[in-house]
């Protein structure tokens, strides 16, 4: 899947990336990983809930200006594989990086987070290569109805 940089995407923040690295780095959440604010809120604790669960996004990019998205509409979803786009930042092994959240409506991952970047954030920060190694998600954004809330 090809995702637009920022000239392609006018509504995108002067700091999304002018090129996407190629690929995502998925992190995977444990039960314990997930917000208090979404059992206040009585969520499920899935991925999918960023679906439906109003946590508003820094931006969307409509499904048709991602090249190869095979998520495509449907008349019962039809914002299926547009792309929310949440500020993230990525703790692991002391060091913390500034990157971004990507959750398309209707994708198939339900505990893994899609981080996406500018730069290949395992060769960059020296990141193993193994599968399992621990790591901090903190995405930024505010609950509909709720602005004085900031995710942790």
């Amino acid at each position: 899947m090809r995702i637009p940089g920022r000239k392609e995407l006018p509504i995108a923040p002067a700091d999304w990336p002018e090129i996407l690295f190629p690929g995502s780095l998925n992190v995977l959440l444990g039960q314990s990983g997930y917000p208090p604010e979404m059992s206040f809120r009585r969520l499920p604790l899935t991925v999918k809930s960023l679906d439906v669960a109003g946590f508003q996004p820094e931006f969307v990019i409509e499904q048709e200006l991602m090249g190869n998205n095979k998520l495509t509409r449907t008349r019962s979803m039809p914002n299926r594989g547009t792309a929310q786009v949440w500020r993230c930042k990525l703790s692991v092994r002391d060091q913390d990086i500034c990157c971004w959240v990507l959750r398309r409506f209707g994708s198939g991952l339900d505990q893994e987070l899609e981080i996406v970047s500018g730069e290949g954030i395992r060769s960059s920060y020296g990141l193993p290569e193994e599968k399992q190694w621990l790591a901090k998600v903190r995405m930024f954004g505010n609950w509909a109805g709720d602005l004085q809330y900031r995710a942790p």
